[in-house]
Order: structure tokens, then C-alpha cells, then sequence
């Protein structure tokens, strides 16, 4: 590497948008690649071996939303095309590319041959200013990137993945992420059900095979619950058409073979997501932005200067909610209408007598909804709501009233 001079080198901006992975088996080559990057302020990793580089990467891929820049160097024979298959179809980063360092003399036979594989070519010896122009300058291709208006609808967005093994899990959750997706995971069938009863989501990955209730069971269950419609992918590893057919006709919409890509993850989304019912959950929402979280006006109405009072009501309401919350979440599950009316009348006097202005009115809503037309999906968003607008009342008056 031709370091130049580097006491007269002007100061450069730091480049913290990207993680760099290098492959270097060469010890003295891994220092002086250390030490560019730590004088650059490069995230990076250095890796003697393709598996070593591989395991990294994964590892990586999970933990940054950076892209991720890998300089291949070797011996002039060393053949990396596989290594870079390998990469894009089992690691499955997002954002990633390619620098295949190789002698001068070479470079020109490798772009003729390999201009498909890698991103960048770069002659050794390495320039280091060059290196730093082309990590810094040298982006994405814009194709590769959501939209603004895709990566705005994307954000919100609410997957649900349902998988008994973590490393799946972490790198659904990870595909997800890059996209600016918001998901949840869970181990099984059962834990999937459960949380269906008082969160909504837009999207559910189901895992076939799975321990205490596997995805075809879980999958039947859910659909014999009228409000819930969510669509349902199948992800397994089984990509005969048989196994294929039995999730469609269990009642899943379609399935991804595993292991999962992501512009196949990316196209099942807009396959199969409901954009229009973002607008309507936005409306839900919008009807109760004018509400105070807590109305301050209110409980010094109702308890004067009687500031303990006022303190020790509060706090016994608060104390109270986790269980009538509960309550309400159980009722949904079982879909026991009477009990969600009861417990939502109950606690909206409860609420409104200390100033809880947008729990109760949300409260209130519930209660007209499931009186008038039982449990629906309007409920079940309104009980998600109702969980979030509880966390926010306490918060509120943990920093501006306790």
C-alpha cells in the first residue's frame, strides 16, 4: 500500500457510513489495513480465511444497518467468485459490495472476465488515497434502495415472525430492519396466537415446522377467527409442491422457501400487504390526537390542593390497569364480549375521575364498539392503542407530576 506522505496529508472526514470486511491472509497487509480504517474511523473487521469471513458476516449483517464493503485480497489465482455467490445467497446482506484487489498487470483480464461479480477492481499496489476516494464516494446503486415513498409506507409497517430457531428469527428481523420495518418474533404457534389477540399486524412469517403447535395448526386456528385477516407466509425449507399446496389450502396466502432472500422477502410484501388498511389504522389513530395524554386541569378540579390525595388516587389507578389490561387482553383471546364491555365500562369512569383524557376516551370507543358488533379488528387495534397510551400516562407522570 503507498502510504505517500502522511504528515502532509490534509485532514480527512471520517468515514462512519459503511463497514468494511476484509479477507487478507497476509500479516503484514492485515496491520496496515488496521491501520488505514482505525485512522479513517472505519468499522471494520480483518479475516484470514473465507469461513472465518463468512461466520463475520453474518454476524454483522444482524448488528449494522451500514453498508457493508468487502476487499477480497489474495494470491493472483485466488478464485472468489463462489466466496461472493456465497455471500449474496447465504448471508444475504442488503447493502453489500465487492473490492477484488489483484496486481496491476491483471486487473484489465479480471474486469473482462469477472465484471459481473465484483463491484470495484483495485490495483496493487494500493493507493491509499485512492481506496479512501472510492470508499467514501462510491455508493449504492440507487435501484438497490427502497424509494422515499416505499421507504416511508415500509416504516409503518408491523410484521409478525413466527420461527422456534433464533438464527432464523435474527435474520428475518435484520431483512426486516434494513427495510425499516418494524416486526416482532416469537418461538411458535401458540406464542403467535396469543399475542394475535391484542396486537395487529400486517404481515405474519410462519415457520412450518415448529415445537407445541406448528405453523399449519397455528395457521387454522387463526383462521377460523373471523377478525382476523391478516395474510400469512409460509417459510419452510420443504419446496416440494405437495408441502407447498397443503400450507396454501390450510389457509396461508403464499410461502417463501427458506433460505429466505431478500428481494424475495421484499416482493412478498408488496405481493401481499394491504396498504390501504395503513391509511385506516392511521385514522383510527388520528381520532384521538387532540386528546391529552393526562388532563392536569382536571384532577386539580376534582381534589383542590389536596395534592396527597390527588397522588395517592393516581397511583392506585395505575397500579390497577396492568390487571384490568390483562383482563381485556384475555376477553379478546377467548373472545368473550361480555367481559371486554364489562372491564372497558368499568375502567372508563376510573380513568376519567383522575384525568386520564385519551385512555378513556379510548376506552369508551371499545366499549361502544364491542357493545354494537362484538370483537373486531377495530377493537384489536384499539387495544394495542389503549397498551401504548397506558405506557405514555405513566411516563408522563413519572417526569412531570411524581
Amino acid at each position: 500500500i503507498k502510504l505517500g506522505n502522511i504528515e502532509q496529508e490534509s485532514i480527512q472526514p471520517p468515514i462512519d457510513h459503511i463497514m468494511v470486511a476484509v479477507l487478507e491472509p497476509n500479516l503484514n497487509m492485515q496491520r496496515m489495513f488496521g491501520m488505514l480504517f482505525d485512522k479513517w474511523h472505519v468499522e471494520h473487521f480483518i479475516c484470514t480465511s473465507e469461513s472465518d469471513l463468512i461466520l463475520k458476516l453474518f454476524e454483522a449483517n444482524l448488528k449494522t444497518d451500514k453498508e457493508i464493503v468487502i476487499l477480497l485480497d489474495g494470491n493472483d489465482e485466488a478464485n472468489f467468485e463462489s466466496l461472493v455467490d456465497s455471500i449474496h445467497k447465504d448471508v444475504q446482506i442488503g447493502a453489500v459490495r465487492t473490492f477484488r484487489l489483484s496486481n496491476i498487470n491483471r486487473i484489465l483480464a479480471l474486469k473482462q472476465k469477472f465484471s459481473q461479480v465484483y463491484d470495484l477492481f483495485v490495483p496493487k499496489p494500493v493507493v491509499f488515497q485512492d481506496l479512501y476516494n472510492e470508499l467514501i464516494n462510491h455508493t449504492v446503486n440507487e435501484t438497490e434502495k427502497p424509494s422515499k415513498h416505499e421507504d416511508l409506507r415500509f416504516s409503518k409497517l408491523h410484521v409478525l415472525i413466527v420461527d422456534d430457531n433464533s438464527i432464523n428469527q435474527n435474520v428475518a428481523l435484520a431483512m426486516l430492519k434494513k427495510q425499516n420495518i418494524l416486526a416482532d418474533a416469537v418461538g411458535n404457534g401458540l406464542e403467535a396466537i396469543e399475542i394475535l389477540q391484542y396486537k395487529s399486524y400486517d404481515l405474519i412469517l410462519m415457520d412450518c415446522q415448529m415445537p407445541e403447535m406448528d405453523g399449519l395448526e397455528a395457521t387454522e386456528i387463526i383462521r377460523q377467527r373471523e377478525f382476523i385477516e391478516t395474510p400469512i407466509v409460509a417459510m419452510t425449507a420443504n419446496a416440494q409442491q405437495k408441502d407447498l399446496d397443503k400450507c396454501i389450502n390450510i389457509g396461508m396466502n403464499d410461502y417463501l422457501v427458506k433460505p429466505l432472500k431478500q428481494q424475495g422477502l421484499i416482493n412478498m410484501i408488496h405481493k401481499w400487504v394491504d396498504f390501504s388498511h395503513l391509511s385506516e389504522k392511521e385514522n383510527v389513530v388520528d381520532r384521538y390526537v387532540a386528546f391529552n395524554i393526562f388532563n392536569y386541569q382536571r384532577i386539580t378540579e376534582i381534589f383542590g390542593d389536596d395534592e396527597e390525595g390527588a397522588r395517592e388516587i393516581i397511583e392506585m389507578v395505575l397500579n390497577n390497569m396492568p390487571t384490568h389490561l390483562e383482563l381485556i387482553d384475555n376477553s379478546i383471546r377467548i373472545e368473550d364480549d361480555e367481559r371486554v364491555k364489562i372491564t372497558t365500562h368499568q375502567i372508563k369512569g376510573m380513568l376519567a375521575n383522575i384525568g386520564a383524557e385519551l385512555l378513556m376516551n379510548i376506552v369508551s370507543d371499545m366499549n361502544d364498539i364491542v357493545r354494537d358488533y362484538g370483537i373486531t379488528k377495530e377493537l384489536v387495534v384499539l387495544n394495542e392503542l389503549l397498551h401504548h397510551s397506558f405506557c405514555d400516562l405513566v411516563t408522563e407522570l413519572n417526569h412531570n407530576y411524581f
